[in-house]
């Protein structure tokens, strides 16, 4: 393996370089690069081999009866492998979507394939590192990625979801494959879109569709194939220079929206100038209607004089009330007083009556008894018949006299008491109401505190038409074209990015020069016979020369874009192999290479270039599914071979 490369300029340089290309000096050249967060990656990727070891998944698949699903590969390795059916449809390509789905975390099965998986495991190395991915709810995408030390596992992370599935995959490869996220600039809407691609677009490299579309990777637009290319080959400075192109991009975009908003200010500019200026014309009237501090001045006085002759009205209104409340209490004596007397009047008169119709049989005192004799002869005396003391006849005139004159007194009382609560209940409203006459006194005074507190009203319109004024001002002078800072960061970075380019072109004459001549060697060896030239060039735009014309990838047949894509992926891989730089890890996911109208002899010299270069790159692992055909079984391992003979299926 060759000597690890290392950049050829330092930071320093670097910097120096892009100052002297920007005609800025190096501190702003500093500043703008800070600003982005734009540093000088230059470090050689050391390539690291990824192997699958082994897939197995359970089930139970859908498609009229239901069927069980125990699918086991195991003891895989390094080398080419093949995936064959009698006939289509067996299952091929689905077991080659379970690959790429537990490498990226991202499901690519058909929807209504989903709830047929219940477990699935992927076991796989990075160079001699062991790791698992295990899901143990297929449909929620639940499970963890696994690594092993020996014979013991240890979780590396956890996922719960198709999303944290996929986060925790691509972490895992963009960090132990040392590759970067790839940011596209676009214009989505008219509004500036970053884009950013990390290992789920990445991992395309991986993969052969059978018509591809690019030559690298699975977008053939704005450069994606050329960054890709850069990355896997292990190129210095791609990621810089990919945020550079990226941050340049947006910038070139907001100055072109800045300068259209610009042209559409011009144009409402007069308008609004006309609209200040009536609102100028607002602000010189109200300066002669607002009040003069010596008037505000007045009206506190006024106010204060207000407050304090309402509050001198509750104090005497509060006065009364007490007299008036004292003399409605000494009324409410006075009645109850009455009452008293008419009731104690009545309650002795009555139990006078009671005890006179008492006869009594004996004295309470001494027990003697008393004959009807006795009590007929007291009777006529008069006299008590127990104690002998003469009674005291009263005129029942008299009786009735003294409760009238009672009742009466009651009467008048109740009278004096009701006029007397009349007027305290009256005093009360007349306090209640002065109270809020008071409040509303109090607020006026604080009103025209805070009026003489506050700016003058007509210091207020002076200041308005100070800034109307100005606000005129400003928009009749020349609009000057904005954001001149970020113009300065666009300059520097744009010279940036030419530094970075110049700093790779070197190599990257070199690696496509060295990667053209691989990729028509192995594109002849895959049955392209007839191609005389093929290049490569900065753009990753193939073009070939086949009977003496040219044309291009996107020109070719459906198989021969299979080929020739294989090739340069390959040709990738043996530069990576040779000179120990890159980041591919060299695992290769062909599909149905046959499906498209590649004849028979063309397909058996595709596998028979595969396998053999299986060979000459000991750390390839290619699967390559499709019909079976004797090419394939000649040429591929028992070992390394899944077949579904007839109508089986594979799994």
């Amino acid at each position: 393996m060759a000597e690890r490369r290392k950049p050829k300029e330092t930071s320093a340089d670097w910097v120096e370089s892009i100052a002297s290309k920007s005609k800025r000096s190096v501190d702003d050249v500093k500043r703008a690069l800070e600003r982005y967060n734009i540093k000088p990656r230059a470090e050689i990727a050391i390539p690291r081999r990824l192997t699958i070891r082994s897939v197995v998944f359970k089930g139970q698949k859908s498609v009229g009866a239901q069927t069980p699903i125990d699918f086991e590969w195991r003891d895989l390795g390094p080398g080419l492998h093949a995936i064959l059916s009698g006939r289509n449809l067996r299952g091929k390509t689905t077991l080659l979507s379970i690959m790429r789905w537990c490498l990226t975390g991202r499901r690519s099965l058909p929807s209504e394939m989903k709830v047929w998986f219940a477990t699935v495991s992927l076991r796989f190395t990075l160079d001699e590192r062991s790791y698992e991915v295990r899901l143990s709810d297929a449909v929620k995408s639940e499970g963890k990625l696994i690594r092993f030390d020996e014979e013991r596992e240890i979780p590396v992370r956890v996922f719960a979801s198709e999303d944290a599935f996929e986060e925790v995959m691509s972490a895992f490869f963009m960090s132990e494959l040392g590759l970067e996220r790839l940011t596209n600039h676009t214009v989505r809407d008219g509004k500036s879109v970053d884009q950013d691609h990390d290992w789920p677009w990445l991992s395309t490299a991986m993969t052969i569709e059978p018509d591809p579309g690019a030559l690298f990777g699975s977008t053939p637009l704005a450069a994606m194939p050329l960054r890709m290319m850069q990355m896997f080959v292990g190129m210095p400075l791609v990621g810089t220079r990919n945020d550079l192109t990226a941050v340049v991009g947006r910038l070139s975009h907001e100055t072109r929206q800045a300068e259209e908003l610009q042209k559409r200010a011009r144009t409402q500019a007069e308008a609004r100038i006309a609209e200040l200026e009536r609102s100028l014309d607002e602000a010189r009237k109200r300066i002669q209607s607002k009040p003069s501090a010596r008037e505000l001045r007045q009206a506190v006085q006024a106010a204060n004089v207000r407050y304090a002759a309402c509050e001198e009205q509750l104090r005497r209104l509060k006065i009364v009330r007490t007299a008036v409340d004292a003399d409605a209490s000494a009324a409410k004596e006075s009645y109850d007083r009455a009452r008293r007397e008419l009731r104690e009047f009545r309650e002795s008169r009555d139990a006078g009556f009671i005890f006179r119709a008492l006869k009594p049989e004996c004295c309470p005192s001494c027990d003697e008894v008393i004959t009807e004799q006795r009590r007929k002869t007291t009777e006529q005396q008069h006299v008590c018949v127990v104690c002998g003391t003469p009674d005291r006849p009263q005129a029942a005139g008299l009786v009735a006299a003294e409760e009238e004159r009672l009742v009466e007194a009651v009467e008048e009382a109740k009278s004096e008491w009701e006029a007397q609560d009349d007027r305290a209940q009256s005093a009360g409203r007349d306090v209640v109401d002065q109270e809020a006459r008071l409040l509303a006194a109090e607020r006026e005074c604080r009103q025209a505190e805070q009026a003489v507190e506050d700016p003058q009203p007509h210091l207020e319109a002076e200041r308005d038409c100070i800034r109307l004024e100005a606000q005129i001002e400003e928009l009749r002078r020349p609009v000057a074209m904005a954001r001149e800072n970020e113009g300065d960061d666009r300059d520097i970075l744009s010279a940036a990015e030419t530094v970075a380019k110049d700093l790779m072109k070197p190599d990257q004459e070199v690696i496509l020069t060295r990667v053209s001549e691989l990729t028509t060697d192995y594109a002849r060896r895959f049955g392209i016979e007839n191609l005389e030239k093929l290049s490569i060039d900065g753009a990753t735009r193939m073009k070939l020369t086949k009977g003496g014309q040219q044309s291009y990838f996107s020109a070719q047949t459906a198989g021969e874009k299979v080929r020739l894509k294989v090739a340069a992926t390959l040709a990738i891989l043996k530069i990576a192999e040779t000179e120990g730089v890159g980041r591919h890890p060299g695992l290769l996911l062909v599909d149905s290479p046959g499906a498209n109208e590649m004849v028979a002899p063309d397909y058996e010299k595709l596998i028979a270039g595969l396998a053999e270069l299986a060979t000459e790159l000991p750390h390839l692992q290619i699967f390559i599914s499709g019909i079976d055909k004797p090419a394939i079984r000649e040429r591929v391992p028992c070992s390394n071979l899944r077949y579904a003979e007839g109508d089986e299926y594979l799994w």
